[in-house]
Formats: structure tokens, C-alpha cells, sequence
């Protein structure tokens, strides 16, 4: 114990009881100190937790590198950046505007549309913004559709059909 507490003065300044020998030992020791303090607390902000509902997508140096599950996980700080997305719940998008049917009148057409994200590293790397996309697919399918269909199917009992055939063409849309 005594070693123990003679070295631990030696490393703060407070000289040791063997008459002062550990001058330029106890500087290194300090720098030693210094560079392992500064190494655990890199290593400890790597790491973080991605919730049950969320997946993560591990980008190494800028380029994709793993897609990461739920647990707790470690990423070396400033080598790996970490993007964190809920894949189970749904999210809403609400859209609607006026819009030529099939006989040239004018209706104005309101749709809702939910969704999941199913693949992460899609939704992550390859659409510059997933919302606008979805926006202007949703916007493309539902002219689409109308434009096909007559006035009176869509005022009436033509709406489920509408909305069926708007969503196949959405999904086909959103998978290219």
C-alpha cells in the first residue's frame, strides 16, 4: 500500500516518500494517464441503444456499412455515423386536390395514406427525401386513376375500386 501511495503522489505532484527520485517518471506517467482517460471516453461515447421498435443503419466513413437491430451497440465516434429510424409504426400522409376525371369534370379528391418503413437502408440512402417521394407518388397514382374513371363512379360507389387500384399503382411506384 504504501508503493501504491507513494506512486499515486508521484503521478499528482505530490512527490514521494523516497526522496524525490521520480521527476521525470511521474510526467510520463501523467501523459500516460492523460492519452488512457482520453481513450475511454472516445470508446464510451460510441456507444448508444436502438430501441425494439428501431433499426439503424451504420455509415463507415460516409459509405453504408451495416444495418444494425435492436440491443446496445458500439460505433467507433467520428469513424461511424449512426442513423436511427422507427420501422414499426405508421406513419400518416394526407393528400388531396381537384382533378380531371375520365369525362372532363372537375372533382376534388381527397386520399390517406399510411405506411411502414420496410427496408431501411433504402429509406435511409436512397431517396434524397422519403416524404416528397411519397408525396408525388401518391399525387401521380390517384390523377392517374381518376383520370381514368368517369365523374359518377367517382361520387360514388366506385370509391373502393378507386382507392384499391390508387394503392396497387402507389406500391408499384414505391418499389422501383
Amino acid at each position: 500500500l504504501k508503493q501504491l501511495n507513494d506512486r499515486l503522489r508521484g503521478l499528482f505532484g505530490g512527490g514521494s516518500s523516497n526522496g524525490g527520485k521520480g521527476g521525470s517518471g511521474s510526467s510520463m506517467g501523467i501523459v500516460g494517464l492523460v492519452i488512457a482517460v482520453v481513450i475511454l471516453l472516445w470508446g464510451a461515447s460510441g456507444i448508444y441503444q436502438v430501441n425494439e421498435q428501431e433499426r439503424g443503419v451504420v455509415l463507415r466513413l460516409g459509405m453504408f456499412h451495416e444495418v444494425v437491430g435492436p440491443g446496445l451497440q458500439w460505433n467507433p465516434p467520428l469513424i461511424d455515423d449512426v442513423i436511427i429510424e422507427n420501422v414499426t409504426n405508421l406513419r400518416p400522409h394526407r393528400t388531396s386536390g381537384r382533378m380531371l376525371t375520365k369525362d372532363l369534370n372537375l372533382v376534388e379528391v381527397s386520399i390517406s395514406v399510411q405506411y411502414r418503413i420496410s427496408d431501411i437502408q433504402n429509406f435511409v440512402l436512397k431517396v434524397d427525401n422519403p416524404e416528397r417521394s411519397l408525396r408525388e407518388a401518391t399525387d401521380s397514382s390517384l390523377r392517374q386513376v381518376i383520370g381514368a374513371t368517369d365523374m359518377d363512379a367517382v361520387l360514388t360507389d366506385g370509391r373502393a375500386a378507386i382507392a384499391t387500384e390508387a394503392r396497387v399503382r402507389l406500391q408499384e411506384l414505391m418499389e422501383v
